[in-house]
């Protein structure tokens, strides 16, 4: 995980904190930023008269009731007016974080629209060249953290909404993120994401769940680079938000029909591989594959396979590979995956996906410049000789193999 993701973890602080923290520490604890002499005259100003004492509890008064954070919500929404940040004039790093913490405000308050107008915003700013030399200085960053930290913990139950109104959009209209950078989903996909388990009760847990589902039905290609950059955290948030199951639970629902293979293939890496009898696992990983879900890849190292079932995975993998336009340290990985480490094994793999054509011909091509154990340069001059490859691949691949 990234630190810019572990700082948008710690602090909750919507897309704000990928901006003011993470690789750019950044903002400000008040409404407006106030410079750190005035802030002790304040605090001397207001500490003259003194402070009311607190009455003693009764000695048998029972203690006051848990409050159950999960079921608190945000306070009511106000109007949505469109605004611009502004940006006139910026003398610092602390008037920028001051700015821009007053507009995350006003923003957060005004519900769904508010804050999907602060994504957008802050995707402006992530951007916004002009602004880069403010973040030079570390030494201005650093005692900008803390009142971030706190400003997310205030407003919590608006930022959970903010994410919610996100991956709503992103599973409904996921079109809205066209031209929109990756990296702001971060703060909620790496970051929040990890804590939203404790946050929220079950049934907006599994709401949440539900968006990310439809979001992993959407074609990787039609996807807008926000989204589709995100997918793999987007099936981490699947696994980290869970239920909790025994064993014998999770086999069940390995084992039927209904439910979908996406769900299957996160509850295969929470059980041990030897509790895994009688659960067609080849099965699911591959269908998985044929979707192009190449991430699945992954929970093939853990499996004893037979050899119909590597030729059944090597042809869901190989349409898979054509729907993603996966890339050759995909086939390797599939490969050491499927136990397979001498070229005898390996070959019937790059057989198949060669003859396929395309793009698929051209990554199988590539793949064959980093196996560890290399096949015999005949083969290589051969697969020269007989497919359309780019110049480069066919450069490459002489040079590896010392043909002419």
């Amino acid at each position: 995980m990234s630190s810019k993701a572990v700082f948008g973890a710690l602090w909750i602080a919507t897309a704000a904190i990928a901006f003011f923290a993470g690789t750019q520490f950044a903002g400000d604890g008040g409404a407006a930023y106030t410079a750190p002499g005035r802030r002790v005259a304040e605090r001397q100003e207001t500490s003259v008269a003194p402070k009311p004492e607190r009455a003693a509890p009764e000695p048998d008064a029972p203690p006051p009731a848990p409050v159950d954070i999960r079921k608190r919500e945000a306070p009511a929404a106000k109007p949505y007016v469109e605004e611009k940040l502004d940006l006139e004039n910026v003398e610092s790093v602390a008037d920028l974080s001051a700015r821009f913490m007053a507009y995350a405000r006003r923003k957060l308050n005004q519900g769904p629209e508010g804050q999907k107008e602060l994504y957008r915003t802050f995707d402006g700013l992530i951007r916004n060249r002009e602004l880069a030399p403010l973040f030079r200085d570390e030494h201005q960053l650093m005692p900008l953290a803390y009142p971030w930290m706190r400003f997310a913990l205030e407003h919590d139950r608006q930022i959970i909404d903010m994410m919610e109104a996100l991956y709503r959009e992103a599973a409904k209209n996921p079109q809205w993120f066209e031209g929109l950078d990756n990296d702001p989903f971060e703060g909620f996909t790496e970051g929040l994401a990890l804590l939203l388990p404790g946050a929220v009760d079950e049934e907006r847990l599994e709401r949440f769940r539900g968006y990310v589902r439809e979001i992993l039905e959407q074609e990787e290609d039609s996807m807008p680079k926000a989204l589709r950059s995100n997918r793999n955290e987007f099936e981490d948030n699947l696994e980290m938000w869970g239920k909790p199951l025994s064993v014998e639970q999770m086999i069940a629902i390995l084992q039927d029909p209904g439910e979908s293979d996406a769900d299957k293939l996160n509850l295969l890496r929470r059980i041990p591989p030897d509790q895994l009898a009688g659960v067609d696992v080849a099965g699911i990983v591959g269908r998985e594959l044929e979707r192009g879900q190449l991430r699945a890849i992954s929970s093939l190292r853990r499996l004893s396979l037979t050899d119909g079932d590597r030729v059944a995975l090597d042809r869901s993998f190989l349409t898979g590979l054509s729907k993603s336009k996966g890339q050759w340290y995909t086939v390797r990985q599939f490969l050491d995956s499927t136990g397979r480490r001498k070229w005898d094994q390996m070959q019937p793999l790059f057989d198949e996906g060669l003859r396929r054509g395309g793009e698929l011909t051209a990554a199988m091509a590539q793949a064959l410049q980093w196996l560890r154990d290399k096949p015999p340069p005949e083969y290589v001059q051969n697969v020269i000789d007989s497919y359309e490859l780019p110049e480069q691949t066919v450069s490459m691949l002489k040079q590896r193999y010392e043909l002419k």
